[in-house]
Parts: structure tokens; C-alpha cells; sequence
């Protein structure tokens, strides 16, 4: 079975919380706990730690080369990825296809920056043709722990290579473009009324998912970022899109939430915000209730007063 060395190897170092890379994310058995239960056949445990998901600290990029077609072989794909690309820290091969694994020496902060650091990486080097593509800048992936077999085939995922010590693939990092930046003045109506911590729950719960997942719906968006631009924060929605979302574009992002700030969007009426993002089954529990704009209007008419 994989030795806790390599096991070592596998967690970058972070042997005081193996327990976080728990096999399939159903269990968290560390070492000790993986020995108990290995079986030897189809063995995973996940590449970043339930800890580095919650912060979004990303400190390895993977890649998959495998060949689904037919005709394909994937070790001449494999041979095309190592010609393009600088040596990799890690790289397990199966006999039907390989991972490949370059280590950071500084994580990548935030699930959309790691995915278009992922991206641009992989458009440099060349790759994509000789890659699976649908896993790239995927941080909840699991992957098959080296000396375990596959149960496909039955061939084992053995140790290739790796090097000891983390790559520095920081010049690299460095070059992936945000596109140009874009800055924004308060809408012509908003007025900043709530500080951070003050935020209604369901846009924080918006807030947390960008950061957690890289990833909000459209009814999604229009809701936590109406509020952030309502709140005279379009500049802050700006800088959360751009270091977190999966799919940012800085010209598209920008146009969007410039015309929320010209037209004046507001979030929805609670009734309407997306169920996924209330915390409360009784939703006329919340302080915001029925809609966070008429609660925003009170506290202006309350400041008239006061002064």
C-alpha cells in the first residue's frame, strides 16, 4: 500500500491535517485510519483538504492525461504534455493514463483566481489538446492514491517520480492576465448605509459561495451584487468577481455591474430571493423582511431625523 511517506508527499507537507484529505470526502481517516480500511482497488482521496476549500488557498495544479478515444494513446500525449511544460513535482501512471501534479511554494487565494491561473497555464504551455480538459482548475477533484489499482483495468497507480520540495511556478503565476482594470463611482442613488458586517444574511451567504466554489447563478448574482451596488460598493462586487469567479471576464464584469449602477438595481424582495441563499424557514424572521430597501429607506429617513 502507499507509504506514509508518500502519503506525506501527497498532502504537501501538511501531515499535521491528513486527516482533511478524506478518502471520496466521506471519511477522514489520515494514515492511521487509511491503513485500517485500505482495500487496494479504486482508493482516492481528494487532492486539496476540506481546510484549503474553506480559506481557498490552492497550493498544487493538476492535470489528467488520459485517452477516451479510439486509436488514442495516451503515454504519446503524456510524452507531448512533458515537452511543453516544466518537470512536474509529482507524476503517477496507471498504465492508462498518468497525473500530473506541479507544486506551489505560495498558494493561489480564491477558487477564480486559481481557475484562470489553471486556465492561462495551460493555454501557455499548450496542453489543452493532450489534457482532460473538464478537470482542469477543478478543486473539489479526487484522484486515485498511488499503489492502489485500478479496478478498470487492474493496473496499479505507481510512483512515477516526483521531487522533493515544492516548484516555483510563481513567474509563471504572474503572468495570467486580469484584462484591464475597471473602477467605479457610487450609482447615482446608492448611499453606503450597512458596513461588512452588517450585511443582510443571504448576501453574505452569496458572498460565501463566490469565495467557497467560484460560482453564483444569475438570480444568484443580480441579488448579492444589487445589494453591493445599492450599498455604493460597486467596486467591491468588481474586486470579488475578479478574485473569485470561475468564469470572469473584466470587460463583461464590468459592463454589468455598470449598468446595475446606472439603472439602479436593487436585490430582490425577500419573497423572491433565491431559496438557496435565506438561511430562515420563516423568512418574516429576518430583520430584513419583506425587503431589504424598505429596511434601507427607514434607516434613511431615520438619519434625516437625527440630524
Amino acid at each position: 500500500m502507499i507509504s506514509e511517506a508518500e502519503f506525506g508527499i501527497w498532502t504537501r507537507g501538511r501531515v499535521h491535517d491528513v486527516r482533511e484529505f478524506g478518502l471520496k470526502r466521506k471519511t477522514a481517516p489520515g494514515y492511521v485510519g487509511l491503513s485500517q480500511l485500505w482495500t487496494g482497488v479504486d482508493e482516492y482521496a481528494a487532492i486539496f483538504s476540506r481546510e484549503q476549500i474553506e480559506k481557498g488557498e490552492f497550493d498544487t495544479i493538476f492535470v489528467e492525461v488520459d485517452a477516451h478515444k479510439p486509436g488514442e494513446d495516451w503515454n504519446t500525449k503524456l510524452q507531448q504534455v512533458l515537452a511543453r511544460t516544466e518537470e512536474p513535482s509529482r507524476r503517477y501512471e496507471s498504465g492508462r493514463g498518468a497525473h500530473l501534479y506541479w507544486d506551489l511554494d505560495e498558494p493561489i487565494k480564491g477558487v477564480g483566481r486559481y481557475k484562470q491561473v489553471v486556465a492561462a497555464l495551460v493555454r501557455k504551455w499548450g496542453i489543452g489538446e493532450f489534457i482532460d480538459m473538464h478537470v482542469v482548475g477543478d478543486v473539489r477533484r479526487v484522484a486515485r492514491l498511488p499503489m492502489s489499482k485500478n479496478s478498470k483495468g487492474g493496473e496499479m497507480i505507481r510512483i512515477n517520480s516526483f521531487i522533493s520540495g515544492p516548484r516555483k511556478l510563481h513567474l509563471v503565476i504572474g503572468e495570467a492576465k486580469d484584462g484591464p482594470e475597471q473602477h467605479f463611482g457610487p450609482a447615482p442613488e446608492a448611499k453606503r448605509l450597512y458596513s461588512e458586517g452588517e450585511y443582510p444574511p443571504c448576501v453574505r451567504a452569496g458572498i460565501k459561495q463566490i469565495q467557497q466554489t467560484g460560482e453564483l447563478d444569475h438570480a444568484q448574482r443580480l441579488h448579492t451584487f444589487g445589494f453591493l451596488v445599492m450599498n455604493a460598493e460597486t467596486q467591491t462586487a468588481y474586486e470579488i468577481l475578479k478574485r473569485y469567479a470561475g468564469d470572469f471576464d473584466p470587460v463583461i464584469s464590468g459592463y454589468q455591474l455598470g449598468r446595475m449602477a446606472e439603472k439602479g438595481h436593487f436585490p430582490y424582495k425577500c419573497a423572491n430571493v433565491p431559496k438557496d441563499l435565506c438561511p430562515y424557514t420563516n423568512q418574516k424572521e429576518c430583520m430584513f423582511w419583506p425587503w431589504v430597501n424598505v429596511h434601507r429607506n427607514r434607516l434613511l429617513e431615520a438619519s434625516k431625523h437625527a440630524r
